[in-house]
């Protein structure tokens, strides 16, 4: 009976102690494919260590190799050139005319020929002089670095060729006589400037050097305009750019200007009478429709108030302008300009430039164009110009000039980038005493009683903007 309990008791002892067993026996197992799996890791590290020390070794061979061929300064110069085009952008465009003038003048230069302006006092189409003539108008490039809060240093350069800028390196001459051009020198270069954007309030934009002016509605670059010929008030009373220095600052919709430059009309590097013309303007946002600008100039000799010989005097000349924009839709854009230009002349040395008094402009111009589709559009423009004291010493000097231009011009673009226009023009001028068959070259230029007082032009132009 004893026998049988210690037999019972081994049983009972085995069947406990076997699952144990075999628990170990699993943990064994596991721990020896645990051990194969990490000797299997680290065999793949280390070939991938070894992988890694040859690609350093490769590297370090080729900068060896690219620094004994001096590739390395060009490799920062490539680095430097990809973060100027980056942050600078491009503008540019190709544009070319035919002009056609019902009045066959002559064209080229010399004695009788046409030149766009009306009997020596009024500029009507000095960009496009020449009858039934085909031309280059602008070859434009255009580069700027804008200023920013996380970038405020930044310049701006345009470039201009064709018959524009011809027509801009044109310059008053010792005689008195008018240019049909006021840029003066450096006629290619119509902006070259450098602009900072100061830590101040909301900024405050600094630009010196060569700027457009802030002056009219119209503007040189073709691309820009409604129209393909400028009109009288934009030819006659207004500047094309200046060279000084500027400020802008804005207050919410309100932005004001001041500025100082060399001179009123004239753009030149050289300030020839040592007399500064101060620039000034404030635009205002009325709405997302409208706009309004007040601008203008007041100071030193230029057109309209310079002696003949240039020189020193205290001669000053003065513009208000006042434009204002409407674009109540996507189709309809509109704008008006007014411009009063007047002049002082102190007659201390030499002959007034031109008549013996003050001469004095007066215009109104105003334009719109509609779209008709997405790709076609019509716009027309309308002018009023009056200018006075501009007769010719031993004229009485109140004889007085008016002028009216009507403007149509349809465009419409072949492509997206290519564009063509054609226009039609009416120019007509008349004395307020005297003949008014004085103004217009004619088929006999050199016959001056048979020039005309008014003129019809039929003009077309093609621009690639890229």
């Amino acid at each position: 009976m004893r026998s049988m309990g210690r037999t019972l008791a081994a049983l009972a002892a085995g069947l406990l102690l076997a699952p144990l067993a075999l628990a170990e026996e699993d943990v064994n197992r596991q721990l020896q494919r645990m051990n194969e799996r990490l000797n299997q890791l680290e065999d793949e590290l280390k070939a991938t260590n070894d992988q890694l020390d040859a690609a350093n070794r490769r590297v370090e061979s080729q900068q060896t190799v690219i620094e004994r061929a001096g590739l390395a300064k060009q490799e920062g110069t490539l680095s430097a050139l990809s973060r100027f085009l980056q942050q600078t952008e491009f503008d540019g465009w190709v544009a070319g005319s035919y002009w056609y003038n019902t009045n066959d003048p002559k064209n080229g230069s010399g004695p009788g020929a046409n030149t766009g302006r009306s009997d020596g006092n009024i500029r009507s189409m000095p960009f496009h002089p020449d009858h039934n003539s085909f031309q280059v108008d602008q070859v434009w490039f255009a580069m700027e670095k804008p200023v920013s809060e996380e970038s405020r240093g930044g310049f701006g350069v345009d470039l201009v060729f064709g018959k524009t800028a011809d027509v801009l390196s044109e310059r008053t001459d010792d005689t008195g006589t008018p240019s049909d051009g006021n840029n003066g020198d450096l006629s290619n270069l119509y902006q070259a400037y450098v602009q900072y954007l100061a830590p101040v309030a909301d900024g405050i934009k600094f630009k010196g050097g060569r700027f457009k002016t802030h002056i009219g509605a119209e503007v040189v670059e073709t691309v820009y305009n409604y129209n393909i010929s400028r009109g009288l008030v934009w030819n006659n009373v207004q500047p094309i750019n200046h060279v000084g220095l500027k400020a802008e600052a804005m207050f919410g919709p309100a932005t004001i200007l001041v500025g100082v430059a060399n001179d009123s009309l004239l753009n030149q590097n050289t300030d020839t009478d040592d007399d500064k013309v101060f620039l000034w303007g404030v635009a205002y946002d009325v709405s997302d429709e409208i706009a309004i600008s007040v601008n203008g100039l007041y100071g030193g000799d230029s057109n309209f108030a310079q002696p003949d010989g240039a020189g020193r005097s205290s001669d000053k000349t003065g513009i208000v302008d006042l434009v204002i924009t409407w674009d109540p839709s996507d189709r309809l854009s509109a704008w008006l300009n007014f411009d009063y230009l007047w002049t002082k002349n102190d007659r201390k040395t030499g002959t007034p430039r031109i008549g013996d008094g003050d001469p004095q402009f007066f215009g109104v111009a105003a334009a719109s164009r509609y779209a008709i589709t997405q790709s076609t559009g019509f716009a027309v423009r309308a002018e009023w110009l009056r200018g006075e004291d501009l007769t010719p010493s031993g004229f009485a000097n109140d004889n007085r000039i008016n002028a009216v231009s009507l403007t149509g011009t349809l465009d419409h673009h072949l492509t997206q980038n290519l564009q063509v226009r054609g226009e039609f023009r009416y120019d007509k001028a008349w004395w307020s005493r005297g003949s008014n068959n004085s103004f217009f070259v004619d088929d006999d230029p050199m016959n001056l009683s048979r020039l005309d007082e008014d003129q019809v032009l039929l003009g077309m132009e093609a621009v690639y903007q890229f």
